[in-house]
């Protein structure tokens, strides 16, 4: 399985028990972008975080599908941690210099960029899912 699946696997499970613990998870920058009340976005995390370790088991051309979902749940939370930046203000309304968020949210822009190869990589032809590896083999 490749190794950014189980991290955002891990964060995702982390996240939803965080979030099951004390709603005021919430509100960091990568959970709050995510659409729905503080116990259904927990749920959520739990579900997508343990169907994409579950998915590692199936046959190729079902793990692309699988393992979309964390794929939307990583966007989403990138998605806000770039307007986070962009605005120079936390999710939370914290002001701070554009760069020092740019520091504190790098990890979740980085985990959706390698989830998106990760996806691009495994992806199954037949489905019409680019396989960059098999791409690279072939004229190479």
């Amino acid at each position: 399985m490749k190794w950014i699946v189980i991290y955002a696997a891990l964060l995702h499970v982390c996240w939803g028990v965080l979030l099951l613990i004390d709603v005021h998870a919430a509100g960091t920058t990568t959970i709050h972008g995510l659409p729905g009340s503080p116990i259904v976005v927990a749920l959520m995390l739990l579900v997508v975080g343990t169907i994409a370790i579950v998915g590692h088991r199936l046959p190729e051309q079902w793990r692309t599908i699988v393992w979309m979902p964390q794929q939307i749940v990583l966007l989403l939370s990138a998605a806000t941690a770039i307007g986070c930046v962009l605005a120079s203000k936390f999710a939370d309304g914290v002001e701070r210099p554009w760069a020092f968020i740019l520091a504190d949210q790098l990890p979740a822009m980085i985990a959706a960029t390698q989830h998106t190869v990760a996806i691009l990589e495994g992806g199954v032809d037949r489905r019409g899912v680019a396989n960059i590896s098999q791409i690279r083999r072939e004229r190479g």
